[in-house]
């Protein structure tokens, strides 16, 4: 069964759920839906597996989020205007923390989430995937996969469960891929500067008392 966008994957589920949950399905017909899920939850753990070091690790997906662009631009547009002090780089980190907690509030608000690698250039966050294994579903003989199914008594209705979490992870990476390349933009980079000149003298003042304040 062909299946290769996120409009296909889609589609496929709204026919699952036309069909209805009363429908009786025989485990032919289960492995044929499981034959496009799994390979696919399989391509999803690969291509975003943990390589950092972090407590159960099979449960979270692992994006790079380094936007080396982003400080590019801003050091060219500041070098003439504010004095490039720790206070500023620390001002440049934060609006890039906002933007991070701003994005995963907005897309994936019940997600534990962290950051991981040097300079944070890693978003780490939790799945919902029931199905993962040492072994690629693809490697499977057909009789492996009837009896893996039969084993873990897998309807079509847990493999449309699957078919959401899919469709959530191929959602949140294409705005999370938008989004990189939004902060990347020398337009982003002007507004944080533009910001950056207007509120500079206030932010100092709120993060030296902050400062005071934890002392």
């Amino acid at each position: 069964m062909g299946i290769n966008t996120l409009e296909e994957l889609n589609t496929f589920r709204d026919f699952l759920m036309m069909k209805g949950e009363s429908k009786k399905y025989s485990i032919r017909e289960v492995l044929k839906v499981a034959d496009v899920v799994y390979p696919w939850i399989d391509g999803l753990l690969d291509d975003y597996r943990v390589r950092h070091r972090v407590a159960h690790s099979e449960k979270y997906l692992e994006f790079n989020i380094k936007v080396p662009d982003y400080f590019c631009n801003i050091g060219e547009l500041i070098e003439d205007i504010i004095d490039p002090s720790e206070e500023v780089e620390r001002y440049v980190w934060e609006t890039l923390y906002d933007e991070l907690r701003c994005f995963m509030e907005d897309n994936a608000p019940e997600r534990e989430y962290f950051v991981e690698g040097r300079s944070g250039g890693w978003l780490v966050v939790e799945h919902y995937f029931n199905w993962g294994d040492e072994y690629y579903w693809e490697n499977f003989t057909t009789k492996e996969k009837l009896e893996e199914l039969l084993y873990e008594g897998v309807t079509i209705n847990r493999l449309i469960d699957e078919l959401d979490e899919i469709i959530f992870w191929e959602e949140f990476i294409k705005k999370l891929e938008e989004r990189k390349k939004v902060i990347s933009s020398e337009e982003y980079a002007q507004i944080v500067v533009e910001d950056l000149r207007e509120n500079y003298e206030e932010w100092i003042k709120e993060d030296l008392e902050m400062e005071v304040s934890l002392v």
